[in-house]
């Protein structure tokens, strides 16, 4: 979903138009890292109340970033 999101955005379906590979592959990584799923969220918060589900969510962010991050350096030392 978050490449058809990126395609509507980009105004077209050729991504290879619009970003590099590299740029491409880092973007499909931290999309499956970044952000988990509002219903995911949900029962976090329904099962483990409102400190857990935080510290799920910031972690999930944080990983997303800095796995992206380092995607980022080790392509551009290539």
């Amino acid at each position: 979903m978050a490449f058809e999101t990126l395609a509507i955005l980009a105004g077209t379906a050729d991504l290879g138009a619009v970003m590099t590979s590299a740029q491409l592959y880092i973007f499909a990584v931290v999309s499956v890292l970044f952000v988990p799923c509002v219903s995911t969220i949900a029962v976090l918060y329904r099962e483990m109340g409102v400190k857990i589900t935080a510290l799920v969510c910031c972690y999930t962010l944080t990983l997303g970033m800095v796995v992206g991050a380092a995607l980022h350096l080790i392509f551009s030392m290539m």
